[in-house]
């Protein structure tokens, strides 16, 4: 969750830079490399709540036994 912020910084702090908009090369590699990251960014936390739900689908059945000492924990 860090990483997102960090990346926005950093594209921020080399758009205020005039030495890098001096160059078009530069700039356009940069926001190419900087889009990319972010692109793939989105998709791995898009994979990550999919894939999240779709594990929920087969469970082994111990998940659904309840411990032991759980028991002897009152309940209000």
């Amino acid at each position: 969750m860090v990483s997102l912020p960090v990346v926005l910084a950093v594209t921020y702090l080399f758009h205020r830079s005039q030495r890098l908009r001096s160059s078009f090369l530069a700039y356009f590699g940069l926001y190419t490399f900087l889009n990319g990251v972010l692109f793939f960014y989105c998709l791995a936390r898009v994979f990550l709540v999919i894939e999240s739900f779709i594990s929920l689908r087969a469970q082994p059945i111990g998940v659904f036994w309840t411990p032991s000492w759980l028991d002897m924990i009152p309940h209000v």
